[in-house]
């Protein structure tokens, strides 16, 4: 497996915590990894970006972090057991209030429940939470907080 790192070479990244059994590509890029944890069986694609800087990014069992997805945890990001991220997807748990004239930044964290998939080219923009089994659709903004089993999609995610 050349083109992951080994448990070794992912110890020495000095993540808050990294489990067992992980596929992390040696393309993905870390900002501020102590604030990462990241559980078992975990598998990061090629040029993945995980950056935080005031709260901690969880990522949880079992979880797919598909190429080129970036997620920006500096207001909380949480991957439950079994969460599937396709490529090009974007959490955003930072924001800045562009209604204001200093345009200030503002946090808001994101929780993907458990056995919920995004589709490719997605973006999340927290405050949000994707309930247990939701899905959100290919080039779907998401806003708002969905409800268990359902499928959203659109510009903004609407629930299908």
């Amino acid at each position: 497996m050349k083109n992951y790192l080994n448990y070794k070479e992912l110890k020495k990244i000095g993540f808050k915590k990294i489990g067992k059994g992980c596929l992390i590509s040696k393309t993905a890029y870390f900002y501020n990894p102590k604030k990462i944890s990241i559980g078992n069986n975990v598998r990061i694609d090629d040029f993945a970006i995980l950056s935080s800087s005031k709260k901690n990014i969880v990522i949880k069992n079992d979880v797919t972090i598909g190429r080129s997805c970036h997620l920006n945890g500096s207001g909380s990001i949480i991957l439950h057991d079994k969460v599937i991220l396709s490529t090009f997807v974007t959490l955003h748990s930072s924001t800045h209030n562009y209604k204001e004239a200093t345009r200030k930044k503002k946090f808001g964290k994101i929780v993907i429940s458990k056995n919920c998939i995004i589709g490719s080219n997605s973006v999340i923009i927290g405050p949000c939470q994707m309930k247990e089994n939701s899905a959100l659709g290919a080039m779907s903004l998401l806003k708002k907080n969905t409800e268990k089993n359902s499928l959203y999609c659109g510009i903004p995610a609407i629930k299908n």
